[in-house]
């Protein structure tokens, strides 16, 4: 087997082996490496959006299989059972075999509950429902994605889930009505792009996850296919341009901060304008040994990166360096190799019979799925842990989040907004700001009913509560949403509200760095306003203003604002690191005030600003948290968050009883 035939698995003699592809998938995979990796470059990411790469193997690979299903019904030797065969040996070997490498791994490094997650994902990533199990556990307090060894794995699923109805679909039409199948491909595709930018509004984590938000990249690499099947190749000039405009997307997507949808479609044109073209310069340059040796690892590659960070980070007690990083990056390519040629490659092109594969494929994936199965049903295997870190990590601090009827007081739209303390009053107090006010809502309950007293919350996970910006990398809509909640507090009539969020890190654009070796994982934070173009300097003092002029609105129409400020950040995940201190003798856990201070100066002096006006009382968490010149994290067995920055219940507990003497002064 040559050719395509040869480097993509796909076994049909006349396609003509094409390395500017593996070198684009060379170009994909380390995007999505360094993305993972929160490289930098003189302080800045050193590709914004590089899980762009994903879209890029979306393209790539409904090109790669558009062409092989079209060529063989072309020549009426189209098989499903056979087609489906091929693929399982080229996903399969490599795909358990870094699945059992990091179930090894899993079983010596995670604590009980997050091996029951991971033993969860890895049943999901073995039938393939991975995208949908991480849609499903998709929640701002979820465990970080850097933490989670196989979240990677989801764009598998999508892909497979494609394997299994695209070329069923393409076979009945081409059965029935061949001519049909140009209006297939557009419509469905048409169909799905819809879907995706609507849902990017409506319920993000669908679009990102699910197969029918994502098919459209799938079948743009299709219709190439199937442009090219019937049309032939393109004008010589186009073939050179072409590469050379889409490479030129492709960068501009990378380095450039667009919205997801945006990102997605300009990625993916440039992927299908460089399979379109395959001369130039550019595609000289992609058929490099050197990229086209990494695309052509670039499957095992992907597969084993991500557990490889994510075991890091969790062993780690500080957030690994980029040093650290690098390293495992090469490792990762030393292991991609090892598994191209000893997993892949014998697998794929050796002489196991069929029936021999699909058995041995079969017990294996059955295998770990069972193995998976002892490690949920034996609670995470608790016997690993001593008595001491068992019953640290049997705290389980939780959020003090409100449930009313049964749904969670998050995400919810302003329409929908949750009304906590006395039900048989009208709502006075509005409690306004992120996921940090979110988890107050509990002791906030408490407090108004005491008071006789309610309010409506109006929260938005990943926004500040400021008013006319945009987040720069999120998706969260925060500008409508402040707006729908400053319309709905005047008609309300709302006199008093709460505040509280992490109004530095939106400014700042930071996760935090406690300056000890705790940095906190995680894509930044940043927002600017609406139609905002300038330096970052220029956006840092834009939003302050901004945030300026919605306390000042506020306060114009009358309301009372309890300002809460930040609650001081930790750069390490309190519970698990507090399992680790306790192992190696090392507790308590506590991070530098000063370092707090720091951070927090510019919200700290607009709160000194607007301290004169009555109307305006701040609350300081950090005199709560924060005795002596250290800020604590836990007291004894009580541990006041959950997880780099959240607090626990008894951690809102703890605020809010210091802010009840404020805000119900007796």
């Amino acid at each position: 087997m040559t050719g395509i035939a040869k480097k993509a698995g796909l076994p049909f003699s006349e396609a003509r082996y094409r390395p500017e592809i593996d070198g684009l998938r060379a170009i994909a995979v380390l995007a999505v490496i360094i993305h993972h990796g929160h490289f930098s470059l003189f302080g800045a990411p050193a590709v914004r959006n590089g899980y762009l790469g994903v879209d890029i193997f979306f393209v790539i690979s409904g090109y790669l299989i558009g062409r092989f299903v079209f060529a063989e019904l072309e020549k009426g030797t189209f098989s499903l059972l056979d087609f489906w065969l091929r693929r399982a040996r080229r996903i399969l070997p490599a795909l358990f075999g870094a699945l059992a490498g990091s179930l090894v791994f899993a079983v010596a490094l995670l604590p009980p509950l997050a091996l029951i997650d991971f033993a969860e994902s890895l049943q999901a990533c073995v039938f393939f429902v991975a995208n949908i199990f991480f849609y499903r556990r998709t929640d701002y307090f979820a465990e970080p994605g850097d933490l989670t060894p196989l979240l990677h794995m989801w764009s598998l699923s999508v892909e497979e889930q494609f394997y299994l109805i695209f070329p069923l679909s393409l076979a009945v039409t081409w059965r029935y009505s061949r001519r049909a199948i140009p209006w297939l491909l557009a419509v469905a595709a048409a169909a799905s792009l819809f879907l995706a930018v609507r849902a990017r509004g409506v319920d993000p984590a669908a679009a990102f996850y699910l197969f029918p938000y994502r098919a459209w990249e799938l079948l743009v690499g299709a219709i190439l296919a199937h442009l090219e099947s019937k049309l032939g190749r393109p004008p010589s000039r186009l073939r050179a341009l072409s590469p050379l405009f889409g490479m030129i997307a492709i960068f501009t997507c990378f380095f450039l901060g667009w919205s997801l949808s945006t990102g997605s479609i300009i990625a993916v044109v440039g992927a299908a304008l460089i399979i379109a073209g395959r001369d130039g310069p550019v595609s000289y340059i992609l058929g490099h040994k050197a990229l086209t040796g990494v695309g052509a690892i670039s499957y095992s590659l992907y597969l084993l990166h991500q557990p490889l960070f994510a075991f890091a980070r969790n062993y780690a007690l500080n957030s690994p360096s980029q040093g650290t990083l690098l390293l495992l990056s090469m490792l990762a390519i030393l292991a991609a190799t090892l598994s191209w040629r000893y997993v892949e490659q014998p697998w794929r092109t050796g002489s196991v019979s069929p029936k021999r594969f699909a058995f041995v494929a079969t017990v294996a994936g059955l295998a770990l799925a069972c193995v998976a199965g002892v490690v949920i049903s034996k609670d995470g295997l608790p016997g690993r842990f001593n008595a001491e870190q068992l019953a640290l990590l049997a705290l389980r601090p939780e959020r003090g989040l409100m449930s009313i009827n049964g749904r969670t007081c998050t995400r919810r739209s302003v329409a929908d907004a949750c009304k906590i303390g006395d039900s048989n009053v009208s709502p006075s107090f509005a409690i306004l700001g992120d996921s940090h006010a979110e988890t107050l809502t509990i002791p906030l309950d408490r407090l108004l009913k005491q008071h006789s007293a309610s309010a409506l919350m109006y929260t938005n996970a990943g926004c500040p509560f400021i008013e006319n910006v945009a987040e720069q990398n999120g998706i969260s809509n925060c500008s409508q949403f402040v707006e729908d909640a400053l319309a709905a507090i005047r008609r309300q009539r709302i006199s008093r509200v709460i505040i509280n969020d992490r109004s530095t890190a939106y400014i700042l654009g930071t996760r935090f760095n406690n300056l000890e070796g705790g940095v906190e994982p995680g894509d930044p934070l940043p927002v600017a306003p609406l139609g905002f173009t300038g330096s970052n300097e220029e956006r840092i003092q834009e939003v302050v203003a901004q945030l300026r002029r919605t306390i000042r609105q506020l306060l114009a129409n009358g309301i009372t604002i309890y300002y809460i400020l930040p609650v001081p950040e930790v750069g390490w995940h309190v519970p698990k690191t507090l399992a680790k201190l306790v192992a190696r003798g090392g507790v308590p856990l506590t991070t530098s005030l000063s370092v707090y201070l720091a951070r927090h100066k510019l919200v700290l002096d607009l709160a000194k600003e607007f301290s004169p006006d009555r109307m305006f009382i701040p609350i300081y968490p950090h005199l709560v948290f924060c005795p002596g010149n250290r800020c604590v994290t836990h007291e004894g067995d009580v541990v006041y968050y959950t997880d780099t920055d959240h607090l626990s219940l008894q951690g809102a507990d703890k605020l809010i009883s210091t802010a009840q003497k404020i805000v119900f002064p007796q």
